[in-house]
């Protein structure tokens, strides 16, 4: 989507932004207030973006599964940030069959003409670097494909890709981050938000 087609009506209308994902997106273990969708409406509100975010993760989905689901999770709405691969990764899928998947989500959405985002992903360590080479190329390599936005690391600043240690108070278990550790995803997703959606629309002025 363009920015003018992104603009129109900006001054009554709200952007909406879908977070298409896995349990990541939906807040496993969380109330609906704590998941990434309302902690990131929150810090958008009070930088004064007229954005209205919408929570579209469902806890263990892969990629393929997300594909399959694009067209519901994504009616009614102006651009989506999709957040997948680790559950495909922790099933073993090939990065290649990952990489199709996920391109596929990127090129539908551009297909319906909506603003798309990408979150990216690392894997650990114990995958074994092979794996961990080609799993970790996927979302750059996309986001250069296809010229789109990168967040390149949805667990930046909790865990430390190259050990793949992270902060215990930022996690309920191994995996899934706490109210604390959300509050620290939604601030960088929304910095990332700022300097990718157009200022109009996140309530700073253009250059």
């Amino acid at each position: 989507m363009d920015d003018d087609m992104l603009l129109q009506d900006s001054a009554s209308q709200r952007f909406v932004l879908v977070l298409l994902g896995d349990s990541l997106t939906q807040g496993y273990g969380l109330s609906p207030q704590q998941a990434l969708s309302a902690q990131l409406q929150r810090v958008l509100d009070s930088r004064g973006a007229k954005v209205e975010v919408r929570n579209a993760g469902v806890s263990g989905e892969t990629s393929a599964q997300g594909l399959m689901r694009f067209d519901r999770a994504t009616t009614d709405v102006d651009g989506v940030v999709i957040q997948f691969g680790g559950n495909d990764m922790l099933q073993g899928r090939s990065p290649v069959a990952i990489r199709a998947d996920l391109s596929d989500l990127v090129a539908r959405a551009r297909t319906r003409k909506l603003w798309v985002g990408l979150v990216g992903m690392k894997a650990p360590p114990i995958a074994g670097a092979g794996y961990r080479t080609a799993f970790d190329r996927i979302y750059r390599n996309l986001a250069e494909e296809h010229v789109v936005p990168l967040y390149p690391f949805y667990f930046e600043g909790l865990i430390d890709a190259q050990t793949g240690s992270g902060r215990p108070e930022f996690f309920l278990d191994r995996v899934h981050p706490s109210a604390q550790g959300v509050v620290v995803v939604a601030a960088g997703i929304a910095n990332w938000l700022t300097q990718t959606l157009p200022p109009e629309i996140m309530g700073r002025r253009s250059n």
